[in-house]
């Protein structure tokens, strides 16, 4: 039963990816393929056997994308988007740098925070925004399968880097002027 539950997710997450891949030029027919088996396993209730080939459908799928020059693409863009996703989280772990108290007691309510006392700070805030911005833009078409051209992604995977190692940087070298949040506690 617990196997036949895990096959039922797991073809569920598969048919995301293949719709991603497939929907950029990938040919996943061999992939689909053993699929289909797992779809037919879990019809008849096998779960053990309908969680090796969904198993094994999803190992074939990466495999597939891997040598796929979508599938370098597509490795480099989630790193961007780590990149990103770990900058924003330090920008909550160092929030009084980024808008510092006196900032945040004179703006109002639901209104945008502007760091006027720390302009270079601010404009890292906004860098990474506006990646943010672009980032969700390009997805979309990643997975509506629009994205021919390559270059856009490839031209915001550098940016958001550079913008990431840089607000990290800077983070890093002006924690001492405040108390760093550290939410786990060590």
């Amino acid at each position: 039963m617990v196997a036949l539950e895990r096959a039922k997710r797991l073809n569920i997450s598969w048919q995301v990816a293949a719709d991603r891949a497939s929907g950029n030029g990938v040919d996943i027919r061999n992939a689909s393929a053993i699929e289909k088996k797992s779809v037919e396993a879990v019809k008849k209730n096998k779960g053990l056997e309908a969680l090796k080939f969904s198993k094994e459908a999803e190992k074939v799928l990466k495999e597939t994308v891997a040598k796929t020059a979508f599938g370098k693409l597509d490795v480099r863009w989630d790193k961007a988007r780590h990149a990103l996703s770990d900058v924003c989280f330090m920008f909550l772990t160092h929030f009084d740098l980024v808008v510092p108290p006196a900032i945040r007691a004179k703006t109002p309510r639901y209104e945008k925070y502007n760091n006027t006392l720390d302009p270079k700070m601010q404009k890292m805030v906004d860098d990474v925004a506006n990646c943010w911005i672009e980032y969700w833009q390009v997805e979309q078409l990643i997975i509506s399968g629009k994205l021919k051209d390559y270059s856009r992604a490839e031209k915001l995977i550098q940016k958001a880097h550079a913008a990431a190692s840089a607000a990290t940087a800077y983070l890093k070298a002006n924690a001492h002027k405040i108390k760093v949040d550290n939410p786990y506690g060590d």
